[in-house]
C-alpha cells in the first residue's frame, strides 16, 4: 500500500482526507421521535438553567458578602454607640441593688 501512495506522490494531508472520506458515512438517516425529542429538550433546558444559576450565583456571591459585612458593621456601630448608656444604667442598678441589700 505504501508503494501505491509513493507511486502517485500523494501528500500526507491528502492521505488523511482520503482515509477520512472513505471511513465517514455518506448519509446519516436518523429519526428522533416526539417523546424522545421532548425528553431531550427538557433535559437540555434543565442543564442550561442549572449552568446559568451557578454562574449567576457565583457572580452575586461577592455582593452578598459585602452587604452582610456592611449590615454587621452597621449593627456593631449601633451597639457600640448604645453601650455607654447601658453601662451607666447597669452601674446604677448595681449600686441600687447593693444599697437595698444593706
Amino acid at each position: 500500500m505504501q508503494n501505491l501512495f509513493n507511486q502517485f506522490h500523494i501528500r500526507p494531508y491528502v492521505r488523511f482526507i482520503l482515509a477520512w472520506l472513505a471511513l465517514s458515512p455518506a448519509v446519516a438517516n436518523a429519526y428522533v421521535g416526539p417523546g424522545a425529542g421532548l425528553t431531550m429538550l427538557g433535559s437540555l433546558w434543565g442543564l442550561i438553567l442549572a449552568i446559568v444559576f451557578v454562574v449567576l450565583g457565583l457572580l452575586i456571591l461577592p455582593f452578598k458578602i459585602m452587604r452582610n459585612r456592611m449590615k454587621k458593621n452597621a449593627a456593631d456601630t449601633a451597639v457600640d454607640s448604645e453601650k455607654p448608656q447601658e453601662k451607666t444604667s447597669d452601674a446604677s442598678t448595681e449600686q441600687n441593688s447593693t444599697a437595698d441589700s444593706d
